[in-house]
């Protein structure tokens, strides 16, 4: 019954919320915003417990919208307890248990006249009374959502001090459109768990909201699409914490809108959370909008973005017809290597224009079905280049060549292992040689496996073996095909194991997470932020990734893309900067991606 009722309020919530309450023509406007709290008391005072059978709500006598979101709030609880709860207007008795909506004649609403005045929404609870206030008639929506959500998490209880004080940011940019290389930006502080920030950048019509929601809360930043319904067009899981300041912004360079959050305590250049074209923004009338529920928001303040990218540039995908990229670089070149026929591989020099040097493995020894060559990994050790190689389910091994183009040289009689793929090999700092791989060979659990190998880095030392994690999370399942986990990439930082990884089958929703680890075989743990990298409107099918540092000292991360948002096939490879974020705990990792734009290539060197 909660579950129900918490999706018939969002919907309500997600309804009111897109509603402008700017009807374009005033000036822009602020509103100073107090401090907020939705957290429990830190005395000893003892909860309000709300019985619906004490409580009767009480708007005024002369409400018309107080009168209808009265009977929204009874209708409510009686979904949630199936018990009657009473509306009245403030001529009635006084009750030592009251909901008051509205401008009430109660001494509760009267000693709160000020605050009231001065703010768009407030919900506080005073003695045994619960008190409702919202300048404007969408944000009872809201208000109801707001009140009942944070019953649901008390089983029907509220700290003695629950107090939420949300405030409307109405505003416009100087042109009356949000047009091209305008920019909006503002400082943010969460107040508790459940707050939200929004951004609302489009145009009313029929008093009906209509166009795109940036979402910023505690777990994620999220951009929507609100016409009929609202639409969810990109999200990244971001970990915030409560109380802390975060730079929140959108910029639109006439093609397309972009979300950014930064922490003002990193002195680090902002990405882009995510990119999406918007290209109908330029030249329209359009309100801007930012709402806070529970959170502090600085006065916005606009700007200007470029809408060219300087110098060199590249724009994905920049290899088409290709899947489960690889890169190494060496004496000057980057290669690349992707699923096909005998492997082919791609070199370039700046990471820009990119061409076909042939194929790496012309001939396959083994005797085994040679019709899948999937996932080619190059590694170079000692004067040579090691690729893990895998055909299908049929078998996986090991093959060794004397340049990076090849050709390739399948080692040993037969491959070690069937129903293995996904190779990757990484020789560790003090030269140790690991191989990681997913597997499901001889019965064992599905899953991540990695073993150490001998110095030739062909024979495995069986007996180091170690399943390194299985798949746990939502993000990694799709299609009730049950949970994925491939693509291993090893990076190490500061003694730290980033085991690089794939979730959810690659012709749903692929993304990239990651884990850590002390230990390279044993011990990793899956981040909080994942997933890093997941698909957009714009871009699907995200997944498959390898790493690399490049000379500049930035780090490079290549993937494959599903060929247009609604066909896999055939796929393509992207590439987009990736970047260590220092944390109180050490470091986490950060994607600038998916892109689809153009990038300059300096961001590399960053």
């Amino acid at each position: 019954m909660k579950r129900l009722l918490v999706i018939f309020l969002t919907l309500l919530l997600l309804f009111a919320v897109f509603v402008s309450c700017n009807n374009g023509d005033s000036p822009a406007e602020t509103t100073d915003i107090p401090e907020t709290s939705l957290e429990e008391s830190e005395t000893e005072a003892m909860p309000l417990v709300i019985n619906p059978s004490d409580y009767i709500i009480v708007y005024p006598s002369d409400g018309f919208k107080e009168k209808y979101f009265a009977l929204l709030l009874s209708n409510t609880f009686q979904r949630e307890t199936e018990a009657n709860l009473p509306y009245r207007t403030d001529t009635t008795d006084e009750r030592e248990c009251e909901i008051l909506i509205g401008k009430t004649n109660r001494a509760e609403t009267q000693a709160m006249l000020e605050d009231i005045e001065a703010h768009d929404l407030i919900i506080k609870v005073v003695g045994k009374k619960i008190i409702i206030w919202a300048s404007e008639e969408e944000l009872y929506d809201a208000a109801v959502f707001r009140l009942m959500e944070a019953l649901a998490l008390g089983n029907m209880s509220l700290p003695s001090d629950f107090c939420i004080i949300a405030d409307t940011l109405k505003t416009k940019p100087a042109a009356d459109s949000f047009a091209k290389n305008t920019s909006i930006g503002f400082t943010a502080e969460l107040s508790n768990s459940k707050s939200a920030v929004e951004i609302r950048i489009g145009d009313v019509k029929d008093s009906k909201f209509r166009g795109y929601v940036v979402e910023f809360t505690a777990g994620s930043v999220a951009l929507y699409k609100q016409e009929n319904k609202r639409t969810e067009l990109a999200k990244k899981v971001v970990i915030s914490e409560i109380g802390k300041k975060y730079n929140v912004m959108c910029s639109y360079d006439g093609e397309y809108l972009r979300a950014y959050l930064s922490d003002p305590e990193l002195d680090l250049e902002p990405w882009a959370a995510f990119e999406i074209k918007a290209s109908e923004l330029a030249g329209a009338v359009y309100v801007c909008e930012a709402t806070g529920y529970g959170a502090l928001l600085s006065a916005p303040e606009f700007g200007t973005v470029s809408t060219l990218a300087s110098g060199t540039t590249y724009q994905n995908n920049v290899i088409m017809n290709a899947a489960d990229p690889d890169i190494i670089y060496h004496e000057g070149y980057y290669y690349m290597y992707v699923t096909g026929d005998h492997y082919p591989v791609y070199r370039s020099a700046d990471l820009a224009k990119w061409e076909l040097v042939g194929v790496s493995l012309l001939e396959v020894s083994w005797n085994i079905d040679k019709r899948y060559m999937w996932a080619p990994d190059v590694e170079y050790i000692n004067g040579k280049f090691y690729m893990a190689v895998s055909m299908g389910e049929a078998g996986f091994g090991i093959a060794v060549a004397d340049r990076p183009e090849g050709p390739f040289v399948c080692a040993g009689d037969m491959p070690f292992l069937t129903k293995t793929i996904d190779g990757h090999i990484f020789v560790d700092e003090d030269g140790r040689i690991y191989l990681y791989y997913t597997s499901w060979c001889d019965g064992r659990a599905y899953g991540i496996w990695g073993v150490e190998m001998e110095a030739d880095c062909l024979t495995p030392k069986w007996e180091t073996e170690k399943l390194i994690f299985t798949p746990t999370e939502d993000w990694e399942s799709s299609m009730n095909m049950g949970g994925i986990v491939e693509a291993p990439y090893m990076l190490k930082k500061d003694g730290v194991y980033y085991m690089v990884y794939s979730g959810s089958n690659y012709q749903a929703d692929y993304a990239v997470g990651y884990a850590t680890s002390t230990k390279p075989l044993e011990g990793f743990v899956k981040s909080a932020n994942n997933p890093i990298l997941r698909g957009t409107a714009d871009t699907r099918g995200t997944g498959h990734c390898s790493i690399i540092e490049t000379p500049a000292g930035g780090m490079v991360m290549v993937y494959h893309v599903h060929n247009t948002p609604t066909a896999v096939q055939p796929r393509h490879v992207a590439i987009d900067p990736v970047r260590f974020v220092k944390t109180a705990d050490g470091y986490r990792l950060e994607v600038c991606g998916p892109t689809t734009s153009k990038v300059p290539i300096d961001i590399f060197g960053k």
